[in-house]
C-alpha cells in the first residue's frame, strides 16, 4: 500500500508471527491488499503510464479538472476490478451499451493527453498529434511496445509497418476534441456531482420554480409595455459624454485625426455600426491630443479573443516609459500609470475576472491627483474594485507618444474587437460614469432593426425597462427570480467536471501521413491491427471498443504477460523482462520466460485477477527470501537477475515522501478528491507561467499532509521533489522510472519543509 505499518499493526503482525509465521505473514498480505490505500498504491504507476496531470501542457499549461479519473482508477483497483474490464471501460467505456457515469468518466485514461490552446497554432496539426499520442500510449501500456517510429516510417525494428501504424492510428482518429482548445478543460467533459451537491441542486432548482411562477403573476401584461418602450425609448435617450472628447472614433466614419498603421482593419458587427477587427498586426494612432498628467477619461468597447494584449496606450516604449496603458491580461485589466517604470508608478489591477469572447464596456477616470485612489474604473457600468499593486506615483506622465488603440509601441498588440473610442480631458462624476454605459448600449441596441437584435440583446432591454422603469412589484419579483438563478448557476458551477471520450457521429477518414506529416495524407487506409498480432472478430465495428476487447482476448499474446511483467517489476524492483517499455526486438530476453507465461495464463484463467496476482507474487518463497545476498552470489549476479535474494531497492518518489509523513503521524489518509499543493520552493511556477495568474498558492491545514499522488501537477512545473526522486514530467506515457542516486535527492530530504516539518513532529514523539 505504499505506506508503513503502524505501531499497532506491527505489535499484532510480531505477536501473531511468534505462533504461526506463515499465517501471519499470508493474513498480513490479505489486509494489505483490503485496505482502501491498496488503490492509491496502484494508482501511482498506472498515472504515469497515463500520462496524468491538472493541466493541459505546452506553453499555456492550463488547469484542467481530471481527478475525477484519478479517483476511479483508485477505486477501480480497491474494488479488484478484472484488468480486462479495467482495461476496456478505460479505453472504451463510451461505447458500451448504456455506459454509466463511471464507464464514461473511466474514459479519461485517453483524455490525459496533453492540449494546446496557444494561438496561431494549427489546429490539425496538433489534433494529429494528440491521435499520435494516444496511439503511442496504448501500445507502450499494453503491448509494451514502442510504435512511435512508425508514424513516419516502417519500424526499423520490429515488423510494424507505417501503413499497419495508420491503421492503429484510425481507432483513435474520430474523437470529436479539436487540436487547438479554447478552454481550460476543453470537452467534452462530464459532469460529476456528488449526492450532496445533486441534492442541493434540486432544492436550488425548485425555489428557482417557484420565483419563476411568482414573477410571471407579477408580470402579466409587462411584455406590451416593454414592446411600447421600445418603440419611443430612442427619442428620449441622452447622448453620453462622449462627443465633447478630445477623441472619438467610432470604425464607421473616416477621422481624420486617426492613421490605421500596419495591416488593414477589417470591420464586424460591433456595439454601434462597426467594430475594428485587430489580430495584433495594425493599430490606430491619433495624435498628441492627451495630456496625462490632467484629469481624463477613456472610454471604449472591447472584446478580447486572446489572454492578452493591449487595449490603448500612451507611453514610451524606452527609458523612463513615461505615459499611460491599458493592458487585458487573462481576464483582469491592469493599469500602468507611469513616470518613471519600477520606481515612479501607479499599478493596479482589477480584482474581477471576466471571460474572454464577450464584449464588455471599460470606462476609466483619472482626476490627475497622482493618487491611485484618483483613478476610478467602470465595466459595464459597474464600479470595478482596483488591487493597487504600487501607488507611488510623484512625476510627470507626460510623453509626446500618441494615442494608440489596440498596440503599445513595444510590441504587444490586441487581438480582437474594439469599438466606441473616445477620450475626454476632464474627470466623470459617479452619476456620469454609471450611466455612460447604459446610455451607449441602449442607443446601440435600439438604432438595430428589432429583427436583427440578438437574443442577448433583447434579454438586456427586458432587464432595463425591469430595473429603471417597471412597478416596484416587478422589480421585487423579478430580483428574487434572478437571485434564485444566480443560486442555481452558483451549485451549478460548484459542480466538478472531468474530461471524457466521445466519438464523431460521422466518421473521420485516416490516411497514411507521409513523413508523418499532418498535411500529408497519401494512402487511405481502414481500422486494423498488425499482421504479426491474431487478427479482429470478423463483421464488427472498428472502433475503440473492438480494439479494447482484442487487446484482452485469450488469443493475444502480450498483453497479460506485458502487466504480469509489470506487477512483477513493482515488487521486485525489476520485471522479467527488464525492458518494460519494450518487448520488441531492441528489448531484453526475459530472463524466466517459463515463469513469466505460466503467471500470464494464470492471470487470464484466473478472470484477470491484479490482486490475486500481486498475492501469488509476494507469497512465493522467492519473494519471501532475505534481501541479504551471500558475498559469492552478489559477485555473480550483483542486480539480482536469477532472484538468488529478496528484492531490495529504493522506493518510489512519491512513497519517500509519504513514508516521512507517515512516520511523524502528520500524514492525512484521506482518500479521493481534487489535487493539493503542499510545500514547494518559491517562484518555480512564475518562472514558466505566462503571467502571474499562473502563481503557486500552498493550501492550508490538512492539504500540506496528503499522499504525494494527490500532489497538483503542473506539466511545465512537476513537484520539484518529486522529480528529484526520479518521477517523470507526464508528458509523455512512462511505464518504468529511471533510478538514481544524485546529491539533489539528499538536498531535498534536509531542506524541504515536508521533511523538516516531519522530522521536528517524530522528535517530538
Amino acid at each position: 500500500i505504499g505506506l508503513p505499518p503502524t505501531e499497532e499493526e506491527l505489535a499484532e503482525y510480531l505477536k501473531e508471527a511468534k505462533e504461526d509465521p506463515d499465517g501471519a505473514y499470508g493474513r498480513a498480505v490479505e489486509r494489505l491488499l483490503r485496505s482502501p490505500h491498496f488503490g492509491e498504491r496502484m494508482a501511482i504507476d498506472w498515472l504515469d503510464g497515463a500520462r496524468y496531470a491538472d493541466t493541459n501542457g505546452y506553453f499555456g499549461d492550463r488547469p484542467r479538472q481530471m481527478w475525477p479519473w484519478r479517483d476511479w482508477v483508485i477505486n477501480a483497483f480497491n474494488a479488484n476490478m478484472p484488468f480486462d474490464q479495467f482495461t476496456i471501460e478505460q479505453l472504451a467505456g463510451d461505447l458500451l451499451p448504456d455506459a454509466t457515469r463511471d464507464q464514461r468518466i473511466a474514459t479519461g485514461f485517453h483524455r490525459n493527453s496533453m492540449a494546446n490552446n496557444e494561438t496561431g497554432i494549427i489546429d490539425e496539426e496538433y489534433r494529429v498529434e494528440g491521435v499520435a499520442d494516444r496511439v503511442d500510449t496504448t501500445a507502450n501500456v499494453w503491448l509494451g511496445m514502442t510504435l512511435g517510429c512508425a508514424q513516419c516510417h516502417d519500424h526499423k525494428y520490429d515488423p510494424v509497418s507505417q501503413r499497419e501504424y495508420y491503421q492503429l492510428f484510425a481507432y483513435f482518429n474520430n474523437s470529436v476534441e479539436p487540436g487547438l482548445v479554447t478552454s481550460d478543460s476543453p470537452p467534452p467533459t462530464l459532469e460529476v456531482p456528488t449526492d450532496e451537491q445533486t441534492e442541493e441542486l434540486q432544492r436550488r432548482q425548485t425555489r428557482l420554480s417557484e420565483a419563476e411562477r411568482a414573477f410571471g403573476e407579477e408580470s402579466k401584461g409587462l411584455e406590451g409595455e416593454l414592446e411600447g418602450w421600445k418603440g419611443e425609448a430612442l427619442g428620449t435617450l441622452t447622448m453620453p459624454p462622449a462627443g465633447e472628447g478630445v477623441i472619438a472614433y467610432d470604425f464607421d466614419q473616416e477621422n481624420s485625426s486617426a492613421r490605421e498603421i500596419g495591416t488593414t482593419i477589417n470591420k464586424e458587427h460591433g456595439i454601434r455600426g462597426d467594430a475594428g477587427k485587430f489580430d495584433a498586426t495594425q493599430h490606430v494612432e491619433f495624435g498628441n491630443e492627451l495630456d496625462a498628467d490632467r484629469a481624463w477619461t477613456v472610454s471604449m468597447w472591447f472584446n478580447a479573443e486572446t489572454s492578452l494584449g493591449c487595449l490603448w496606450s500612451k507611453i514610451e516604449p524606452t527609458g523612463q516609459r513615461r505615459g499611460v496603458e491599458v493592458l487585458w491580461q487573462k481576464g483582469r485589466l491592469y493599469f500602468n500609470l507611469v513616470s518613471e517604470w519600477g520606481v515612479d508608478e501607479i499599478i493596479a489591477v482589477t480584482e474581477e475576472k471576466w471571460p474572454r469572447s464577450e464584449w464588455r464596456h471599460l470606462l476609466m477616470s483619472y482626476d490627475g491627483s497622482k493618487r491611485g485612489a484618483g483613478l476610478k474604473v467602470w465595466i459595464d457600468g459597474k464600479e470595478a474594485r482596483l488591487n493597487l499593486k504600487r501607488d507611488a506615483l510623484r512625476g510627470s506622465m507626460h510623453c509626446d507618444e500618441p494615442f494608440r488603440v489596440g498596440r503599445r509601441d513595444g510590441g504587444l498588440g490586441f487581438y480582437g474587437l474594439l469599438d466606441q473610442v473616445a477620450v475626454l480631458q476632464r474627470r466623470l462624476n459617479e452619476k456620469e460614469g454609471a450611466e455612460w454605459y447604459d446610455l451607449e448600449r441602449l442607443r446601440g441596441v435600439l438604432e438595430r432593426p428589432a429583427e436583427k437584435r440578438s437574443a442577448r440583446e433583447l434579454t438586456y432591454l427586458k432587464e432595463y425597462y425591469i430595473g429603471k422603469l417597471a412597478s416596484e412589484g416587478i422589480r421585487d419579483a423579478y430580483a428574487k427570480q434572478e437571485a434564485a438563478r444566480k443560486s442555481v448557476a452558483e451549485m451549478k458551477g460548484a459542480i466538478p467536471t472531468t474530461l471524457v471520450m466521445e466519438e464523431r457521429k460521422e466518421s473521420r477518414k485516416t490516411f497514411v501521413l507521409t513523413r508523418g506529416q499532418y498535411d500529408q495524407p497519401e494512402v487511405e487506409v481502414t481500422a486494423g491491427v498488425p499482421s504479426i498480432f491474431p487478427k479482429l472478430p470478423e463483421g464488427g465495428a472498428a472502433n475503440r471498443l473492438a480494439l479494447a476487447k482484442w487487446l484482452v482476448s485469450r488469443e493475444h499474446p502480450l498483453t497479460a504477460r506485458v502487466i504480469v511483467n509489470r506487477m512483477w517489476g513493482m515488487c521486485f524492483g525489476e520485471g522479467l523482462v527488464r525492458t518494460a517499455n519494450d518487448f520488441g526486438s531492441q528489448g531484453e530476453l526475459p530472463t524466466h520466460p517459463e515463469l513469466l507465461d505460466v503467471l500470464a495464463v494464470e492471470f487470464m484463467e484466473s478472470g484477470w485477477d491484479v490482486k490475486g496476482l500481486l498475492k501469488k507474487i509476494v507469497m512465493s518463497a522467492t519473494y519471501r527470501q532475505s534481501s541479504q545476498g551471500r558475498a559469492e552470489l552478489l559477485e555473480r549476479d550483483p542486480e539480482n537477475r536469477l532472484l538468488g535474494r529478496g528484492p531490495r531497492f529504493r522506493l518510489a518518489a512519491e512513497l519517500v515522501r509519504d513514508h516521512a509523513l507517515a512516520a511523524s503521524g502528520l500524514l492525512s489518509r484521506k482518500i479521493g478528491g481534487s489535487s493539493v499543493k503542499p510545500y514547494q520552493p518559491e517562484g518555480l511556477w512564475e518562472e514558466v507561467s505566462f503571467n502571474e495568474d499562473d502563481s503557486y498558492m500552498q493550501d492550508p491545514g490538512e492539504g500540506l499532509w496528503r499522499r504525494s499522488l494527490y500532489t497538483y501537477w503542473k506539466r511545465q512545473a512537476p513537484p520539484p521533489s518529486q522529480l528529484a526522486f526520479d518521477a517523470g514530467t507526464r508528458e509523455k506515457c512512462l511505464v518504468k522510472r529511471s533510478r538514481t542516486n544524485t546529491p539533489l535527492q539528499a538536498l531535498v530530504m534536509l531542506n524541504d519543509p515536508t521533511w523538516i516539518e516531519a522530522a521536528r513532529v517524530l522528535g517530538e514523539k
